[in-house]
């Protein structure tokens, strides 16, 4: 049963410290170790040419390799899981983000108040940007369809939190 004590320790504690404990506790259980890797990794699968008329019969077949279950595309920035990504799961654009200087969005922003405007700005205010690739706004959904595309030199690091804030 969990504890709401435990709870917040996990959700208040460095990502680091984490994933060093995880691997602890890994290593003391062989059923903490299974059920980590039956979470976080999936079985890397090879494509075999299915020559039956059966659609029952699976078209992949496993080598008994294994791999991480989740990663971060390299188009949408999102993670997912590497089980489920097909033709369609990836929303992206494949152009840059510009500055909308035609929009309203920036007509009363003045640079000497407010500081310059540029894609720094574009997270907190992605309807002042256009995509270039289909001219919509920033916040809009992708342009392109298509597989997830893991970015296999992602690291997760914790953010960092200034002594101040």
């Amino acid at each position: 049963m969990p504890s709401a004590e435990l709870d917040h320790a996990i959700d208040h504690t460095l990502l680091s410290r984490l994933q060093s404990l995880l691997k602890q506790v890994c290593d003391a259980s062989p059923e903490a170790r299974a059920l980590v890797e039956e979470e976080l990794l999936a079985a890397e699968s090879t494509t075999v040419i299915d020559l039956t008329d059966d659609d029952d019969i699976p078209t992949q077949a496993t080598n008994g390799v294994k791999r991480s279950r989740y990663a971060i595309c390299e188009q949408c920035k999102e993670e997912f899981d590497i089980t489920e990504n097909d033709d369609e799961a990836c929303q992206h654009h494949t152009g840059e983000l510009e500055v909308d200087w035609d929009g309203d969005f920036w007509a009363d922003h003045d640079e000497e108040i407010h500081g310059t405007i540029d894609l720094d700005l574009a997270d907190e205010y992605p309807q002042g940007f256009m995509w270039e690739c289909c001219n919509e706004l920033g916040d809009s959904e992708g342009c392109e369809t298509g597989p997830h595309i893991a970015d296999e030199s992602f690291k997760p690091e914790a953010k960092k939190r200034r002594v101040w804030e």
